[in-house]
């Protein structure tokens, strides 16, 4: 999250003492709760919001509505609170600034024709 921060790892430690982090967590590696990084008073806070937003304008074909289960579907909105917090978005914004890097070997095969 470099460059989208709005708070020092410091004072975040103190403002959500007694959050869950993982153990190797620094402020840009290691697992943390997507609360943490993207709540408006959260290690990204406004500057993470303010760069979503700003991407979503410009790149808003790439944000796709997420599948709620009973058929329906949640469009993309900067507006809603919940555009910060869902994983398919923040993962397309981390895409579309570079920032994102999949550290989940794929699996694949190669197809037989028979």
């Amino acid at each position: 999250m470099a460059g989208l921060t709005s708070t020092s790892v410091d004072n975040l430690k103190k403002n959500w003492a007694g959050k869950e982090v993982g153990v190797d967590w620094n402020g840009n590696k290691g697992k943390v709760c997507v609360d943490i990084a993207t709540d408006i008073h959260g290690f990204g806070g406004s500057k993470l919001r303010n760069a979503m937003k700003n991407d979503y304008k410009q790149e808003s074909s790439t944000y796709m509505p997420i599948p709620l289960g009973t058929g329906a579907k949640q469009k993309p909105d900067p507006k809603n609170n919940s555009f910060y917090r869902a994983n398919p978005w923040l993962q397309q914004f981390f895409i579309n600034t570079g920032r994102y890097e999949n550290l989940l070997p794929r699996k694949s095969e190669t197809l037989n024709e028979n």
